[in-house]
């Protein structure tokens, strides 16, 4: 009957061969195709779509700031490949750093404590420390500014030791010392960034600042390594004057 086969696909979706129908031999049966789940692991199927997506743009976020780290956004930064932290036996000498002043690699056990160093500097800090003895320095968070005593003038230079007690109120863990084979003025160095300033300005100390002070508008958290003064102080360490 007309009535039932209409009432048929009413409620199956489906194109019923009537008793007519047989004597249209070769005529398809059509099948309606199901669509599209309305929901995917019970989330409506446009709000799982868009989640997805958005997580797969984080995860590519995070990707891209592993491979090129903030670090190189700043003008003056360089960072360089880390050579690890291992600790030089009594004797040993390493001279494959691949930075000068040195950011990574082997190092004494025991550096240096925070202070100004340099040939003009009182007893026992008289002395240029090596980069062995500077890197320990770094491994605890801290930081080291070398200068070249032969490009500042007097003034600047008593800027930058000003600078320094200044700092040291902010950064405990953090070196001043007389260098004279830089190829800049001024080059701080944290555990494998360089920050140099090839220009002394009025302003030097303030852009010194942005790298060394630990607040929050400096880089300062961007690039020490350690980053728990209160565990890693070396203010009592003694230095070796043997």
């Amino acid at each position: 009957m007309e009535g039932a086969d209409s009432a048929d696909e009413a409620i199956t979706g489906e194109v019923v061969d009537s008793p007519e129908d047989e004597s249209r031999l070769g005529d398809p049966v059509v099948r309606a195709k199901p669509g599209p789940p309305a929901t995917i692991f019970g989330m409506p199927r446009m709000i799982f779509l868009m989640s997805a997506g958005i997580s797969v743009a984080i995860l590519i976020v995070i990707i891209i700031n592993q491979v090129a780290p903030v670090s190189d956004e700043v003008a003056g930064v360089t960072r360089f490949p880390d050579q690890g932290r291992r600790h030089l036996v009594e004797g040993e000498v390493f001279a494959g750093y691949n930075s000068d002043p040195a950011t990574s690699g082997p190092q004494d056990p025991i550096g240096v404590p925070p202070g100004k160093y340099g040939a003009n500097e009182a007893p026992p800090f008289d002395f240029v420390p090596s980069d062995a003895q500077l890197l320990p320095v770094l491994e605890a968070g801290g930081l080291v500014i070398h200068y070249d005593p032969a490009i500042l003038s007097d003034v600047q230079t008593e800027q930058l030791r000003d600078f320094l007690d200044l700092a040291s109120t902010a950064t405990p863990n953090i070196v001043l010392t007389a260098n004279p084979n830089l190829d800049a003025p001024i080059v701080a160095t944290a555990w494998a960034h360089h920050f140099t300033l090839d220009e002394i300005d009025d302003d030097f100390t303030e852009d010194l600042a942005k790298f060394v002070l630990d607040r929050d508008e400096s880089f300062y958290q961007r690039f020490v390594l350690e980053r728990d003064p209160e565990t890693i102080d070396l203010r009592s360490v003694q230095l070796n004057t043997e």
